[in-house]
């Protein structure tokens, strides 16, 4: 996507904590626009917390839930970055480095959702467990 210069002319530091706050939500409204798999992860951290709320999981759920959470969504950023610039420098055309960088990017996020899912499984599972004997039983 083509960047507009029009309205970009600041190349200089941010100065004022609200025109930085400003420019990371801006980064943010992007993903979720533009970003299938972040749209994914947000709608499964969503649906995380409502199922914690549910639960009443305690403080310490909290934090491990929280963490992943935002470890998932930081890492699908972290990559959609690196493939951002990987298709800025080679103009979208092939280049084995550039795999190489799209691939490994494409792992940390995979390895983040895995531990997301260990983290859930932990917390879930004996909660779940009880309700799941009941039906079947």
């Amino acid at each position: 996507m083509p960047m507009d210069y029009n309205d970009k002319k600041q190349i200089d530091k941010n100065y004022r904590f609200l025109q930085s706050l400003k420019y990371a939500i801006n980064g943010g409204k992007i993903a979720f626009i533009e970003e299938r798999n972040f749209r994914y992860h947000c709608v499964l951290g969503i649906f995380a917390v409502i199922v914690s709320i549910y639960f009443k999981i305690s403080l310490g759920e909290w934090l491990w839930i929280t963490f992943a959470i935002f470890q998932v969504l930081m890492m699908e950023m972290l990559n959609t970055i690196a493939e951002n610039l990987v298709d800025m420098y080679t103009l979208r055309n092939y280049h084995p480095l550039g795999k190489k960088v799209k691939d490994m990017g494409a792992t940390v996020v995979l390895l983040s959702s895995i531990f997301a899912m260990v983290v859930a499984a932990y917390i879930f599972i004996p909660k779940v467990w009880p309700i799941i004997q009941k039906i079947i039983s």
